[in-house]
């Protein structure tokens, strides 16, 4: 008995004020709450139409057709078929933007299922009404009026067939009309992302960190960019992708294959500047998704690292992410002017992302994007004999950030009328349609040959070439040298020119560049030796250049920032212009002059007037720009003269004279610049290098220039076999 009491009035005891306190009012709250929720638990289900069901993970990999058919599930056998078919309809479409705003092609118009539903099988069923004028944007309200607005559209959450169930709820977050549901899937060969169960962008090719964009009000996508972070150095191009995007804006990572390699602390401070919890966990071929907002908060992260017993052969598991998310109340638009150039502006930065200062809000002028170059600069070269005769050709491809980087710097740089700047592209895009309208400069459009799906990129390089030449020099080529499957040329060209600049769209020009161009040009008229001019220079390091007013000539032939006189274009590439069906490339006849006659020569600058920053690119890819010239130095001032002595020896015999002379007098230095560090002064040291062509001497040769700082994966920018 005295165990029993001890237990009654220690225990027992101290337990019934707990149970008098907290157990008896939650039950009596528990049996509160279920008669009140008792009524809506005895409602029966709404129905819902068996064509509008989506099963989890429908929307999540469209591309592959269940091999077991469950027993709920009641959709049509063709289910599958309708959507794959949907998907290639927009692969096809004429239009190629399409597929980047995949999202505003596919969204059907308000009430017009509805209306298929009503008069389905009706032969006096009235025709579809015409669709909606688009508006404009509106400034007072500060919202964009769009017929495809995912909240008056099929896309809408309350249409997307979304239960309660499938919501993904925080604490405190409301579902309203506002909220969307964007669902992610990361793995070792695609990347695929959908919004309300719609698709919105699948990447089944590119390996790296896949970027997607989204307006922060329409939930449309602005940009979309793939970057090999693999690669070295590739990491950089991502950085500053983001760093241009506009605030407010939904910015998705989602890594197919691998994309961790190459990311070193730049890359991994901005995903955790992102939000980002894994971003110093991420490893070789794990797979992780991000969502984020640009100058927000982070709205999801999922992250799947590889087994450490399976490190070298296996990916992480695929990553499924869904979450909810409110869209902007209003469309953030800039109070900027009213005149054509701004409102064209503001329509361009809705529709499109990533450009930095252009669709910043604090730059209130589209002119104070621009650097501002001194006046008397303008005015001089205005003068020049060049000015009304020099012509611009960019050659772009399917990348708009970079021919906006290439565009702008193109602008900043005085000597060159913004009328005579054309951008040639083989292919129709509304992103480079806008981005070239926007900066007033011309677009061509030449189309591809019809078997471009089997030739390589240096014979689509050549096409486009041959294009430019007919369009702006009023170029003549044999027959058998025109490809089958090319637009058409006008009956007039574009404009007529006798110089042309040929610049890739991963080109940046220095605000010198033609004032280079202009003091140089010249001696393209004095000797007949110098076949063009070049603003890029291989050797353009720290090491081993620093002169603004040194040019010096080659006989290797560069193609990059390239002015090419009418003269050589007749005389030397024109009747050497490989046939249709050849594989070489477009300089491939003036290569072949250069090796027939040691005296033919390309003038290039000590300091580069250019520099190259693409990452992606058919011969200059990641690490290859990372290792060799991302370090590049360029000019950055107008503010020297250039003495008419610099110019006049460039002529091939006082050139000749000049460089006998240097070596002549100059005093021989016995030093081992691979090991030490060699004590420079105030005045230069110059160096020649001499080699005689012999093969088993070029990795003597590469070590070399590799040991004096310069350019050394091959040779580059000699003068009949002599380095300076």
């Amino acid at each position: 008995m005295g165990l029993v009491n001890i237990v009654r009035r220690r225990v027992l005891a101290r337990m019934h004020p707990i149970c008098k306190r907290v157990l008896v009012p939650a039950g009596a709250l528990l049996l509160v709450v279920h008669v009140l929720t008792w009524g809506e638990r005895t409602q029966p289900p709404v129905p819902v139409p068996v064509e509008d069901t989506v099963l989890p993970g429908e929307a999540l990999d469209p591309l592959s057709k269940p091999r077991v058919r469950h027993l709920h599930d009641r959709r049509p056998d063709n289910a599958f078929d309708t959507v794959l078919r949907s998907a290639a309809q927009v692969d096809n479409a004429a239009d190629e933007n399409m597929i980047e705003q995949s999202p505003a092609a596919a969204v059907p118009r308000p009430g017009e299922q509805q209306q298929k539903q009503r008069h389905n099988g009706s032969e006096d069923a009235p025709p579809a009404p015409p669709p909606a004028k688009r508006q404009t944007l509106q400034g007072k309200n500060n919202k964009v009026r769009d017929p495809d607005d995912i909240r008056n559209s099929e896309w809408s959450m309350n249409k997307a067939n979304i239960t309660g169930k499938e919501k993904v709820k925080f604490a405190g977050h409301k579902i309203t009309e506002n909220t969307v549901t964007l669902t992610v899937m990361s793995s070792s060969d695609k990347v695929f992302m959908s919004l309300n169960k719609r698709e919105i962008y699948r990447g089944l090719e590119d390996r790296g960190m896949h970027v997607v964009v989204l307006h922060g009000h329409t939930g449309k996508v602005t940009a979309t960019r793939v970057f090999d972070t693999f690669f070295n150095g590739t990491e950089q191009d991502m950085v500053t992708f983001v760093d241009d995007v506009q605030s407010g804006r939904i910015i998705v990572f989602a890594i197919r294959d691998e994309a961790a390699t190459g990311l070193t602390w730049k890359g991994r401070n901005l995903l955790k500047s992102m939000g980002a919890r894994f971003a110093e966990k991420l490893a070789y071929r794990d797979m992780w998704i991000l969502i984020g907002r640009k100058g927000g908060l982070k709205l999801a992260e999922s992250y799947s690292n590889v087994a450490i017993e399976d490190t070298a052969y296996e990916w992480g598991g695929p990553l499924f992410l869904r979450t909810d998310f409110d869209l902007d109340e209003t469309a953030g638009l800039c109070e900027w002017g009213s005149d054509y150039r701004e409102e064209m502006r503001q329509k361009f930065c809705q529709r499109f992302d990533g450009y930095g200062d252009t669709c910043r809000c604090a730059v209130k002028s589209f002119d104070d994007v621009f650097f501002k170059t001194d006046r008397q600069v303008w005015k001089e070269l205005e003068r020049s004999p060049l000015y009304d005769d020099l012509a611009v050709a960019v050659m772009a491809s399917n990348r708009p950030h970079y021919l906006y980087r290439t565009l702008k710097s193109v602008r900043e740089a005085p000597g060159v009328r913004l009328d005579r700047v054309v951008v040639f592209v083989d292919r129709a895009s509304r992103e480079i349609t806008a981005l070239t309208k926007l900066f007033g400069v011309q677009l061509v459009f030449t189309g591809r040959r019809a078997d471009a799906l089997n030739i390589t990129t240096p014979v689509i390089v050549r096409d486009k070439m041959q294009y430019i030449f007919t369009e702006m020099m009023a170029a003549k080529f044999p027959t058998s040298a025109v490809p089958q499957g090319m637009a058409e040329h006008s009956s007039f060209p574009v404009l007529s020119c006798k110089h042309l600049v040929i610049l890739e769209d991963d080109m940046q020009i220095s605000v010198d560049f033609f004032k280079y161009m202009h003091a140089v040009a010249p001696v393209l008229e004095r000797d007949a030796s110098v076949a063009g001019i070049s603003g890029f220079n291989y050797n353009s390091y720290s090491l081993v250049a620093s002169s603004l007013t040194s040019f010096y000539r080659t006989n290797r032939f560069q193609s990059l920032a390239f002015m090419i006189p009418a003269r050589t274009l007749h005389d030397h590439i024109i009747p050497h212009w490989p046939a249709a069906h050849s594989k070489e490339t477009w300089y491939s006849g003036l290569e072949t002059v250069f090796q027939q006659d040691s005296n033919m020569a390309i003038i290039y600058p000590e300091l580069s007037r250019c520099k190259h920053f693409g990452y992606t690119g058919y011969r200059i890819q990641g690490s290859l720009q990372h290792a060799f010239f991302d370090d590049h130095k360029i000019s950055l001032t107008t503010g020297y003269d250039i003495p008419a002595e610099s110019i006049d020896r460039l002529e091939r015999v006082a050139y000749d004279s000049w460089q006998l002379n240097k070596v002549k007098t100059s005093l021989p230095v016995s030093y081992n610049f691979c090991k030490y560090e060699y004590p420079y002064g105030e005045e230069p040291l110059v160096v020649f290098v001499n080699y005689d062509g012999n093969l088993e001497q070029d990795a003597n040769l590469t070590a070399t220039l590799k040991c004096l700082g310069a350019w050394h994966l091959y040779g580059e920018g000699d003068w009949k076999s002599t380095w300076q």
